[in-house]
């Protein structure tokens, strides 16, 4: 990952002049200070504008080992990509602008790219990446010792949150649907289906079958599952070609982004 952080500033690197001209030590240090500061304020303005994906990560990935400890090494894996891809890109950018890249050699600049994504300034940015997707938000009050039931009405009282007249209806023979919602977009009644999935593992193709169906079969403009976890790739697969859309429940407080702008099948 480090090579790859590596190879994607490489535009900041290759074509480099040593020294343009004559510059004082000093001025190379403010110049690089000055940069410091104009990447600790991307890396902040990136974690806020990414706060809900990483909080969704973060919910997701959290597992319980076989031995009942909390294993985070898939939560910590994602958000060191994110360092080596996400603000790696955009640093990319703000580096070859900079003042300090003309005034820079070829070593200063591999210096700062293993700085600011494998050293402390990268570990900082990983620390606060953390602390938003573990404090985010998201408008859910989850519990890891909620039921099946106790999940469904959580995703019903989210709805109402953002303007939705929702209602839980999964019993027997509610054919798919948990939660029944519908809101007036623009002068027009909208009606949402809910697929409601407590899981420990992937949701896979069943759930997305099931929502359509019940997208059918109650007459409802949109369809979509909320789950704890993630889903699977022919999950995903499926929900593109039935126009089922796929939520963590950190996404029902933005839930009208994803449902009003999908193509209703």
């Amino acid at each position: 990952m480090e090579l790859i952080a590596i190879l994607f500033l490489s535009g900041v690197i290759v074509g480099a002049i040593v020294l343009k001209r004559a510059m004082s030590h000093d001025d190379k240090e403010s110049a690089k200070a000055d940069l410091l500061e104009e990447l600790n304020f991307l890396a902040n303005d990136l974690v806020e504008r990414h706060a809900i994906t990483l909080a969704t990560k973060f919910n997701q990935s959290l597992v319980t080992d076989d031995y009942g400890r909390l294993d985070k090494s898939i939560w910590l894996k994602h958000v060191r990509n994110f360092v080596f891809d996400v603000f790696a890109e955009e640093a990319g950018v703000v580096i070859r602008k900079s003042r300090y890249r003309e005034l820079a050699t070829n070593d200063d600049l591999i210096r700062l790219v293993d700085f600011i994504t494998s050293g402390e300034f990268g570990l900082q940015v990983c620390r606060r990446a953390h602390d938003v997707a573990r404090s985010f938000d998201v408008g859910f009050d989850f519990d890891e010792d909620m039921t099946p039931l106790d999940f469904e009405l959580a995703c019903r009282d989210a709805l109402r949150s953002v303007g939705w007249d929702a209602e839980q209806v999964g019993r027997t023979g509610d054919q798919g649907a948990d939660v029944i919602a519908h809101k007036d977009v623009n002068g027009v009644k909208r009606k949402l289906v809910v697929q409601c999935k407590l899981y420990t593992q992937p949701v896979g193709n069943a759930a997305v079958q099931e929502a359509f169906s019940a997208k059918k079969y109650h007459g409802a403009d949109y369809a979509c599952v909320a789950t704890n976890m993630s889903y699977t790739r022919s999950a995903k697969s499926l929900a593109a070609t039935t126009g089922v859309v796929l939520l963590h429940y950190n996404d029902i407080k933005a839930i009208d982004e994803h449902v009003l702008s999908c193509t209703k099948n």
